[in-house]
């Protein structure tokens, strides 16, 4: 079985580099004259939507230039889109928004808290398909990474159904359910483990196999935190997982559904030697990485590990030791691809002249109607991705800022910063989520301790306003000093965003106020999200708290052994 199952992946393995090949020779092709690929994404664009409604009402037909569409064509958002959308996933309407066919749809939060659904179309699918699959494995086979042996994957696909028909949830999810023989032939843990249904025990489970597959190659994950949750897992509860995995069965006090556990059993086999050499690499001592240690053949973990993630790309580091690589996808959104990786080990990515038709707003400025095209855009520098992409959102304000790094052939390299909308704004200090990150980052660094995350409350019913950071430590030092990390807060955050240095001088905004959080509180909140219903694949960390669920779940979890008096 062995041999078969070696040799299936050594076949999807072909298959999917010989694509990605191809997909890297067009990328080489396109990136030396981006804008020539911009002009003829768009003109294909036009010329196939230009008999849907919203191609007759801005007279696709007619346009012959990117000037011509800009200046037809006006800025939008979500909003502008909600009625059509509506029609199209309640009605089953089509010929509106696009003439691509839209089986799938993207769920995330709306204005006021309505659902948002953001059309998938089966164009943008398979564009979705070249750059974050078959373009990763011919990187993969180019730097000599690609093995016959098991990988593991953190994703979980849960999709529901629209009235429409259409699938909704991640793309990635649907993409899973799709390729159901590559999925249960390439990696671990069972395919009934990835596809949940009702409540189990997500992190055991994903340890349990991982832990029990000697021979891993390497893991999949949508974001790099959750795959440090599973090695501290393994690090908190690896005599369980062993007498487990040395017996062949899984702890009754595990949840999960009776039928999955069932069919779970019915496939396991003891392993009495794994879990002597489990046992072995937890009492024995060792100052080298526990990566590599546990599983000898792991070369490398593919998901996001930019912006918000990289606090846990820079904890990994020390799990992995020197010879295990970071695979980051580049800026990927519900809406489309927007980069992809251009080397190992880099958040820096090229952007992508034939996903979307690009346009881009300095940071700083407000208007939109002096948007810049990729051509145009500077080294160094800061700004908001505006698009046009193929599933029939036009000029559309992604919020998402990104940094220009460089160039790749004759096209922009760029890296994620943050959302511009989730700036918090008290009282007109605009702080971003990138400005907080480094404050925090900044702060733990000089003060000598670690975390496991953090987030921060922006107080508007404290006299004055103030932030209020909530980090949750691994441990603190003896000679820990509240009051000193309290001030290096402040002074990071008045370095890092000038406008609330000077508040904080005038006494327009109080001084930060810290809290710590009990232990694993961050994993009790991915649980509570995840039994809530929101797919583990989309859930991000908490920077902001921006709710009243959020900030009743974390203040009711501050660890009162270290609330200092205000």
């Amino acid at each position: 079985m062995r041999f078969i199952h070696k040799m299936i992946i050594g076949l999807i393995n072909k298959k999917t580099s010989a694509d990605g090949r191809r997909v890297m020779k067009r990328l080489q092709q396109i990136t030396t004259s981006p804008m020539e690929a911009q002009k003829k994404f768009l003109q294909t664009l036009l010329s196939d939507n230009r008999d849907t409604e919203f191609g007759k009402k801005y007279d696709f037909a007619s346009i012959r230039s990117i000037e011509q569409y800009r200046e037809r064509i006006p800025v939008s958002s979500y909003d502008d889109y909600a009625e059509a959308i509506s029609r199209m996933t309640e009605k089953g309407e089509t010929n509106i928004l696009t003439v691509y066919p839209v089986s799938h749809y993207s769920k995330s939060s709306g204005t006021m808290g309505n659902p948002k659904h953001i059309p998938f179309s089966d164009r943008s699918a398979r564009l979705s398909d070249d750059y974050t699959k078959s373009y990763i494995y011919a990187m993969l086979e180019k730097n000599g990474l690609l093995s016959t042996n098991p990988s593991l994957t953190l994703i979980e696909s849960v999709l529901s159904t629209l009235p429409c028909g259409a699938t909704c949830g991640s793309y990635t999810a649907k993409s899973n359910m799709n390729n159901k023989f590559f999925i249960e032939n390439l990696f671990t843990p069972p395919f009934e483990v990835m596809v949940p249904k009702g409540y189990m025990n997500s992190r055991h489970l994903h340890a349990f196999f991982a832990l029990k597959e000697k021979n891993l190659s390497s893991a999949l994950c949508a974001f790099y935190s959750y795959f440090l949750e599973v090695l501290r897992y393994i690090e908190k509860n690896w005599e369980i997982l062993a007498d487990d995995i040395e017996m062949g069965t899984i702890d009754d006090s595990i949840q999960m559904p009776k039928e999955l556990r069932t069919h779970l059993l019915c496939k396991l086999r003891p392993d009495p030697e794994r879990a002597t050499e489990i046992r072995r690499i937890f009492n024995q001592p060792s100052t080298l990485p526990l990566v590599p240690r546990l599983w000898p053949q792991f070369k490398y973990l593919v998901g996001i590990g930019t912006a918000g993630f990289s606090t846990y790309t820079e904890k990994l580091k020390t799990y992995f030791g020197p010879d295990i690589h970071f695979v980051m996808y580049g800026v990927v959104a519900s809406e489309a691809v927007f980069s992809v990786p251009i080397r190992l080990d880099s958040g820096e990515s090229v952007l992508l002249p034939d996903s979307v038709f690009y346009e881009f707003l300095p940071e700083g400025e407000s208007d939109y109607s002096r948007l810049l095209t990729m051509d145009q855009l500077e080294v160094g520098r800061n700004y908001e991705i505006v698009m046009t992409n193929t599933s029939g959102l036009y000029r559309y304000k992604m919020r998402d800022v990104v940094h220009v790094v460089g160039m790749y052939n004759n096209t922009p390299t760029i890296e994620f910063l943050y959302r511009a909308d989730q700036t918090v704004n008290l009282v007109g200090e605009k702080t971003t989520e990138y400005a907080l990150r480094q404050v925090v980052k900044q702060t733990v660094a000089k003060c000598g301790f670690e975390m496991i995350d953090y987030c921060m409350y922006p107080n508007p019913d404290a006299v004055p306003v103030r932030y209020e950071f909530l980090i949750e430590p691994v441990h603190l030092p003896d000679n820990f000093d509240y009051e000193s990390v309290r001030e290096e807060l402040d002074k990071a955050l008045s370095k890092a965003n000038p406008s609330m240095g000077d508040k904080l001088d005038k006494g327009i905004v109080g001084k930060s106020q810290l809290y710590f959080l009990q232990e694993e509180t961050t994993l009790l909140y991915r649980d509570m999200m995840i039994m809530k219903g929101v797919s583990s694949a989309q859930l991000k960390p908490v920077r902001v708290i921006d709710n009243l669920l959020k900030k009743n779940f974390f203040y009711v979890l501050i660890d009162k052994r270290f609330k200092r008096p205000e």
